[in-house]
């Protein structure tokens, strides 16, 4: 079974968390339309929930590559070792 070298999982990691850092923090309401999020009760601070199905598929996009980035950095640290 082929598996993948230290340097491999650690720049995975790296990256994927990254890209759910973006997800995550970048207001892509912008790009799918204000009307895609539930607004909070002062719109100036933000949005509370997703709304939409697109919407739903960011959020959930950036918390599995959040997850996949804990764990291949958890793995690359039990190599390391």
């Amino acid at each position: 079974m082929n598996t993948l070298s230290t340097r491999t999982l650690g720049i995975l990691g790296i990256l994927s968390g990254f890209a759910a850092f973006f997800l995550l923090i970048s207001p892509y309401y912008y790009f799918l339309g204000r009307t895609a999020y539930i607004p909070k009760t002062n719109p100036d601070f933000g949005y509370f929930l997703p709304k939409s199905l697109e919407a739903w598929f960011f959020l959930a996009l950036a918390l599995s590559l959040l997850t996949f980035s804990f764990v291949a950095l958890v793995m690359f640290m039990k190599r390391k070792n």
